[in-house]
C-alpha cells in the first residue's frame, strides 16, 4: 500500500469508497479511524461531525482572535504601511498600495492566531467569564415535576 507523503489521507487502496483497482489507480480516502483525510475532517468538525457544533472555549478563542486582529493588530500594521517614506526603488508599488489592506488583514489574523498571543487569551477568558455569568443570571423556567 503506497501512501503519498505530499497529500496526507490519499492512499492506493482499492476498497476506499468502492473504487475499483483499474479506475483512477484505486486512489481513495482513508477511513476516519486511520487518521487520514476523513479523520482530519472529523476532528475539524468536532466530535459530533457537524460544523458549527464546536466547544464554547474554541468559539470564544476564535472570537477573541478576530476581535484583537481587527481592533489592534490590523490598525497598527495599516499605520506602519501608511508612514512608509521609502525612496523610489523601495517605495510601495501599485499592487502593494492596492492590496496592502488585504495583506495587513491576513498578517494580523496570522499573528493573533498564534499559540502565544497573550491578549487573545485574556479576551477569550473575559468572554467565557461573561458567558458563564449571563447563563447563570438568565431566568430559569420553573417546571412542575410529575411522578410517573
Amino acid at each position: 500500500m503506497a501512501t503519498f507523503s505530499t497529500i496526507p489521507g490519499l492512499t492506493d487502496r482499492s476498497a476506499s469508497f468502492g473504487a475499483q483497482p483499474g479506475l483512477a489507480g484505486g486512489v481513495g480516502l482513508q477511513d476516519t479511524n486511520s487518521g487520514g483525510f476523513g479523520g482530519a475532517l472529523t476532528r475539524a468538525l468536532g466530535e459530533s461531525g457537524r460544523a458549527g457544533e464546536t466547544s464554547l472555549e474554541s468559539r470564544a478563542r476564535k472570537s477573541a482572535e478576530e476581535f484583537v486582529s481587527m481592533a489592534l493588530v490590523q490598525p497598527i500594521l495599516s499605520q506602519l504601511r501608511d508612514t512608509n517614506q521609502a525612496a523610489a526603488p523601495f517605495a510601495p508599488g501599485r499592487g502593494e498600495r492596492m492590496f496592502g489592506g488585504l495583506w495587513d488583514a491576513e498578517i494580523a489574523q496570522r499573528v493573533t492566531s498564534s499559540q502565544r498571543f497573550e491578549l487573545v487569551d485574556i479576551v477569550a477568558r473575559q468572554l467565557l467569564r461573561q458567558t458563564h455569568v449571563s447563563a447563570e443570571s438568565a431566568p430559569q423556567s420553573k417546571g412542575v415535576a410529575i411522578d410517573a
